[in-house]
């Protein structure tokens, strides 16, 4: 399951991260907690992403 869920977010980060981070919390299960970490790598991923265009 870990490692569907890491080729999920994988493949996420070259397409639609925000538009399918719903799919990607469903599918692995994410608690309440945990999704505060999804939000803080979203943010840094966000910001990797300014700094490159």
């Amino acid at each position: 399951m870990l490692t569907f869920c890491s080729d999920i977010h994988q493949r996420e980060k070259r397409g639609k991260l925000l538009d399918h981070i719903c799919k990607f919390v469903y599918w692995c299960g994410v608690t309440q907690t945990n999704s505060y970490y999804i939000m803080q790598a979203l943010n840094q991923h966000e910001k990797e992403q300014k700094k490159i265009t």
